[in-house]
């Protein structure tokens, strides 16, 4: 019996120190986010790309923001349960969701360190990256995100 709880209890206990602490990191990063994009709020994004507006921006150049963001092991225990019966994978979508605002804060903080007002043209790359163990099983998931567009800053008439 004892032997049966270790086998049982163990993984368990695990798998709720992971939602726990995988939790916890993620509304610290999602609070950080919400603060960085509202520090940056000034600066206009579009992805466009107006050729007709040229005269009117001096063109700053290029800038870019890459994340890396990996889900916590108890997302990819039920990314594999869902897996198994099939359906959206909820449990990834706020690794992605996290991974393109930290990429898009990332390329708005150059954009203001070089002194821009917009980006324009902007665009978004998205992969994923997972690895198996040898039986084939997923041991991790991480989502990888490259923003990156032209930052220009108005001139004023």
């Amino acid at each position: 019996m004892s032997v049966y709880l270790l086998a049982v209890g163990i993984p368990l206990g695990l798998l709720v120190v992971g939602l726990m602490a995988g939790r916890l990191i993620e509304a610290a990063h999602l609070r950080s986010l919400d603060a960085r994009e509202y520090a940056l709020d000034d600066i206009g994004i579009s992805n466009l790309d107006p050729q007709h507006a040229a005269d009117a921006v001096e063109v700053i150049g290029y800038v870019d923001g890459q994340a890396v963001i990996a889900a916590d092991r108890f997302k990819v225990f039920l990314s594999m349960v869902r897996k198994f019966f099939g359906g959206e994978m909820k449990s990834l979508v706020t690794v992605m969701m996290r991974a393109r605002r930290e990429a898009v804060v990332r390329m708005l903080e150059d954009a203001h360190a070089r002194g821009a007002d917009q980006v324009w043209n902007l665009r978004i790359e998205t992969s994923t990256i997972s690895r198996q163990d040898g039986n084939g099983r997923q041991t991790s998931a991480m989502a990888e995100v490259h923003a990156y567009g032209t930052a220009v800053k108005l001139r004023r008439r």
